[in-house]
């Protein structure tokens, strides 16, 4: 029988040691990579309104994103710490991912390995001017929480659509619940080797 639980992740990597020891114990931790355009500074001026600390780590790009480097300081209290981290392979960045408590991703590749990392995560889906990316994401949202009760089902929706963190975090706890659930689902699934394997032995 295969193990559906692959082994764990190495310590952490080199080139994100100068980052991790800056961060503080007991604190949750938010991976940030999303398009241009996504309403970050809004989003993370309303974190702060939450009566807890977060430790933000900005991927390579996101400090300028937010116009850190040309004087324009995003006025957060002391519970809200940024930190920009250099670029990294992809093994750093799913290392990266499974040390956090939420992740923001983009794209295709990112969207495959948040699932797999089991973590909460909101997924900034590519904007299309015929929207079709919002079909695209009811759809999967439709197939994630099948198996969630109303309230996550709620949560999950409104951060997926990038209401404000105040709206839906109290239910991240039962968020991680679920992805480590539907992260354990997908690695069964694959367990066969997945789509290329079951093609190869169509053929065969």
């Amino acid at each position: 029988m295969v193990d559906p639980v692959p082994p764990q992740l190495p310590g952490t990597p080199e080139s994100l040691k100068a980052t991790w020891v800056k961060l503080r114990p007991h604190t949750k931790r938010i991976s940030v990579f999303c398009y241009p355009g996504a309403p970050l500074r809004k989003w993370l001026e309303d974190l702060s309104s939450l009566d807890e600390d977060f430790d933000i780590l900005l991927t390579h790009g996101h400090a300028e994103l937010l116009g850190l480097h040309t004087g324009q300081q995003i006025d957060l209290p002391p519970s809200i710490n940024l930190h920009s981290i250099p670029f990294v392979s992809q093994d750093e960045y799913d290392w990266l991912l499974s040390q956090c408590d939420f992740n923001i991703v983009r794209g295709e590749d990112s969207f495959v390995r948040a699932q797999l990392a089991g973590k909460p995560f909101l997924w900034h889906i590519y904007p299309q001017e015929d929207r079709a990316h919002e079909v695209k994401l009811a759809a999967f949202l439709d197939l994630y929480l099948e198996t969630a009760d109303q309230d996550l089902k709620n949560a999950c929706i409104r951060a997926m659509n990038w209401e404000m963190p105040s709206q839906w975090m109290d239910h991240l706890d039962a968020w991680e619940k679920h992805s480590q659930a539907w992260r354990l689902d997908l690695l069964k699934k694959q367990a066969d080797g997945g789509l290329a394997a079951r093609l190869l032995h169509f053929v065969a």
